[in-house]
């Protein structure tokens, strides 16, 4: 009694009236207002139908609303039952897809019916399976529980192992940033002492230059001879400093 319509008589419906259904036919799968399920009752199609209130059909579980008491294939109702495939059977099954099987009267088959042993039985299937269920997911919870442990440990321990390099970077930073400062302090120290000699040597020879250009206007005489000899042996000297 899925659709809207379900809910009304079908058939006033299909006569295009409006009436609530109080009855339903399982058979005819529709519902029945009052006035109609005296002609349903009357009539001899459908006076061996099953019919159920409205109510009592709400107490029903979808499952068995959901099922048909009659072949949807064929439209008959179901009569016998086939015990090879296990499944109800009309008439016209019985002699086209079931015409081989073994298969008794469906009434029959309710009759011996053992409810009690059944539900016992789906009980424990139940049970079983719910047990199972529930084996299933915390073994499924438990694998996710230490998936995450282990994700943490992994992360842990990388963050661990990258801190320690990171460490050993800075350090081996450091010290590579000292000694190029005590490099840069030595050379420096180194040039500046060659640049201040050179400075001296500079200065040494500018005033040799004005010696030189001052004994080219003097007369030779003794004197000047020493001072050109002095001269010669101090540019012998400044030229041995600068190779």
């Amino acid at each position: 009694m899925a659709a809207s319509c379900e809910k009304l008589c079908g058939v006033c419906y299909t006569q295009h009236l409006t009436s609530d259904a109080v009855y339903w036919c399982p058979e005819c799968d529709e519902g029945l207002c009052a006035s109609c399920l005296k002609f349903h009752a009357a009539s001899k199609s459908t006076r061996s139908h099953d019919v159920i209130s409205i109510n009592e059909l709400n107490q029903f579980p979808s499952l068995l609303i959901d099922i048909k008491a009659y072949c949807t294939k064929h439209k008959g109702k179901y009569q016998h039952y086939c015990s090879t495939h296990e499944s109800p059977c009309c008439p016209s099954c019985v002699t086209t897809e079931h015409k081989s099987c073994d298969w008794i009267a469906i009434d029959d088959v309710i009759k011996t019916f053992d409810t009690s042993g059944v539900f016992e039985n789906m009980d424990q299937n139940i049970k079983r399976i719910k047990e199972n269920i529930e084996r299933v997911c915390n073994d499924r919870n438990q694998n996710l529980t230490n998936f995450l442990e282990q994700k943490q440990s992994i992360q842990a321990e990388f963050t661990a192992k990258r801190t320690k390099i990171i460490q050993h970077l800075d350090t081996l930073e450091n010290k590579l940033l000292k000694d190029l400062q005590a490099a840069e302090e030595k050379i420096t120290l180194q040039i500046n002492n060659i640049l201040s000699e050179l400075s001296k040597h500079r200065q040494s020879t500018e005033e040799l230059e004005v010696h030189v250009s001052a004994l080219k206007n003097i007369s030779l005489n003794v004197q000047s001879f020493l001072g050109y000899r002095k001269v010669s042996a101090d540019i012998r000297i400044e030229d041995k400093y600068v190779p």
